[in-house]
């Protein structure tokens, strides 16, 4: 509930179905939720979009499948401002996936001895 736009938008599509108005095209309200696209729309709440991210990248059936993966799992069913930098952030930030990943990168090669002044 702390986020100021989420409510506004949900005012204002409460406002149009009492009214009977047509609501803006790709918005719908039903049972006190917001869907935009067919697709639950969530609130600007950390917490809650952890608990999505979590459920559908942490998860033992889910596997840590990498960003793009993940991104299209989650927006089955969720959007929310911002889903693609934010799965992109909780993927880059997983510890499993840092400590169970081989390095990418080439081979450092061998060291060389600096001259003596």
């Amino acid at each position: 509930m702390e986020d100021d736009n989420w409510m506004r938008r949900k005012e204002e599509l409460e406002t149009l179905t009492k009214e009977q108005k047509e609501l803006p095209t790709q918005w719908s309200i039903s049972e006190g939720l917001l869907y935009y696209k067919d697709h639950l729309f969530i609130p600007d709440n950390k917490d809650l979009q952890t608990l999505i991210t979590k459920s559908c990248y942490d998860s033992k059936i889910a596997g840590h499948f990498g960003q793009e993966n993940t991104l299209e799992i989650i927006t089955r069913g969720f959007y929310w401002k911002r889903i693609t930098d934010w799965v992109n952030d909780y993927v880059r930030s997983c510890t499993t996936c840092q400590q169970a990943k081989a390095p990418r990168h080439a081979h450092f090669g061998l060291l060389s001895p600096l001259q003596v002044p």
